[in-house]
């Protein structure tokens, strides 16, 4: 079971993000994905009895726009996941596009995500 959420507050009565988090995670969610736009986002998912949190920095664009971004990020973090089962990945994929996507001002832009966001890879 997944969870992604652009913010842990709604779900539960606590205000800590960390007892949010231990409280979803005793619930049996495998995984949490907080979305924090421009900051990144951070997976946090249970490893050998303890909470493990992965943070990724969000890519740095040109934002002209951000509709969008979030089903870009969980679609790609959700299909790199299942592909792959490597968080990190997942992550630094999902990132990628929805950052990469930000930068479009028009519908038909979306034809060339994937070879803007493997065109970004390729000039680091």
């Amino acid at each position: 079971m997944f969870s992604l959420i652009k913010t842990v507050a709604p779900l539960s009565a606590q205000k800590d993000e960390a007892r949010i988090i231990n409280e979803l995670i005793s619930f049996g969610i495998r995984q949490i994905v907080v979305t924090r736009a421009e900051k990144g986002a951070t997976v946090f998912l249970q490893e050998n009895n303890s909470v493990k949190k992965v943070h990724k920095d969000a890519v740095q664009t040109n934002v002209v726009n951000k509709v969008g971004c979030g089903d870009v990020f969980g679609a790609v973090y959700f299909y790199n996941y299942i592909k792959n089962k490597n968080v990190i990945l997942a992550l630094q994929q999902a990132n990628l596009f929805a950052g990469v996507a930000t930068t479009y001002s028009e519908i038909k832009d979306f034809l060339n995500l994937k070879r803007d966001a493997n065109e970004r890879i390729s000039k680091k």
